[in-house]
């Protein structure tokens, strides 16, 4: 259907008036200079068969071009001038002022990605006096009373909020590499295949400190002593794929100890913590005296001491559009300073902590290091009675001695999992 009308044209004393009406199927084209509003909505009616009721009075004329595809478009359009707003009933247009209650409606926004809970915070304060908004936790929606015009409004907001959130897949490794001293210290962690050579092995040797061919302790001791200047902190990039699997082997051999391995999954910009480690309770015996009048006496009392010995971390994605994660992590590590504290007596406690932020590709690897424990062990083994025997006893007994040097390196993947909407703009 193609209906066009002629335009209306007559002087005023603000000058033409031209009305200017054209229908094709539902699309319309308006072309209207110095038109007074009632005029126009009269040959709407009659175009589209519908009704108008307008409530208050334009007073301004309208002067526009409009060509939209649908007649609600172009009426939103068309009463902007005088800041009216109109409500569909039926086939009835209610126009009226937009602070008009009468022309408030309501519309029910269901939320695919984001929770209910402080999505108003996101939306800017003009919108919200506008209006009322009540969040529905039952179906996850928004429920929002108000003029047309700010719902639409309101609408596009949330179509662009309202996306994939990625989700980043953390998986961490925490070590303990052992490095005893010794003429026998070494770890055999070289490839047998016939391609590797020096390149692959100095590539290990940036995840694994002490990480070499079978030596002796001194050449050991250089080793260590250059990868703490280069290793101790953060280092970043990307682990070799049988990385998990030359830990084990160096497990089972007695040179590292893998404390964990936890996995856990968080939102974008959602902070994931980890904690490993362990509660140890102490019982404290308090002596408190008391006297009466024949004699003093003692009142003893009881009470457990709790010890947190444990490995926290706290890290927080944030992904980019193009895939990058800046990554904030926070490690905190408490450990006990005695090897061997007085039975009773809660041991001391030290604790290390630091805070970076860094930028990771999906894959990479953040690691950290510098968490060094030294421990000595002496032992002494006699034949009995001869061993305790003044002076003599020393021909019968052997002492021996070992130090153990242990650094504990915690390994943190970050992976991503979105959809690929959540990449487009």
């Amino acid at each position: 259907l193609r209906v066009q009308r002629p335009y209306d044209q007559q002087n005023t004393g603000t000058g033409a008036v031209r009305i200017d009406i054209r229908r094709d199927g539902e699309a319309i084209r308006l072309e209207l200079r110095n038109a007074v509003l009632q005029t126009v909505l009269d040959r709407l009616a009659e175009e589209w068969g519908i009704s108008f009721v307008l409530l208050e009075e334009a007073a301004r004329p309208v002067t526009a071009r409009i060509r939209e595809n649908s007649l609600e478009k172009a009426l939103a359009l068309l009463l902007i001038e005088n800041e009216l707003t109109f409500r569909q009933q039926g086939e009835v247009y209610l126009i009226g002022h937009r602070n008009n209650k009468m022309m408030g409606t309501s519309r029910l926004f269901r939320l695919k990605y984001l929770k209910v809970e402080g999505v108003t915070e996101m939306l800017p304060q003009e919108l919200i006096r506008q209006g009322e908004f009540k969040a529905v936790r039952e179906h996850n929606a928004l429920l929002v009373c108000g003029p047309r015009e700010m719902l639409e409004e309101v609408s596009q907001i949330l179509s662009q909020l309202d996306r994939p959130i990625p989700q980043v897949f953390l998986e961490a490794l925490v070590v303990d590499f052992n490095r005893s001293s010794g003429s026998t210290l070494g770890i055999e962690a070289g490839s047998t295949a016939p391609d590797s050579g020096a390149g692959l092995l100095n590539s290990l040797g940036s995840w694994i400190p002490g990480l070499d061919l079978v030596r002796g302790g001194s050449d050991l001791n250089r080793v260590i002593g250059s990868l703490n200047r280069r290793f101790n902190g953060v280092h970043i990039g990307q682990l070799p794929g049988d990385f998990y699997l030359r830990v084990k082997a160096l497990e089972r051999e007695g040179k590292a100890n893998i404390r964990s391995r936890p996995q856990i999954a968080t939102l974008n910009g959602h902070t994931a913590e980890l904690k490993i480690g362990e509660t140890r309770y102490f019982k404290l015996l308090t002596e408190t005296p008391i006297r009466d009048p024949s004699q003093l006496y003692l009142q003893t009392s009881e009470r457990f001491h709790s010890v947190e010995i444990n490995i926290s971390l706290k890290i927080t994605p944030w992904v980019s559009a193009s895939g990058e994660i800046t990554v904030e992590i926070e490690p905190e590590f408490n450990t006990p300073i005695d090897q061997n504290p007085v039975e009773g007596v809660p041991p001391n406690i030290r604790s290390r902590s630091l805070k970076s932020t860094v930028r990771l590709r999906d894959g990479e690897t953040i690691v950290l290091g510098g968490l060094i424990q030294e421990m000595e062990d002496q032992s002494v083994s006699r034949v009995p009675l001869l061993g305790r025997i003044p002076l003599l006893g020393r021909l019968f007994a052997s002492r021996s001695s070992s130090s153990v040097k242990s650094e504990l390196i915690i390994y943190v993947t970050p992976r991503l999992s979105y959809s690929e909407a959540w990449l487009i703009p």
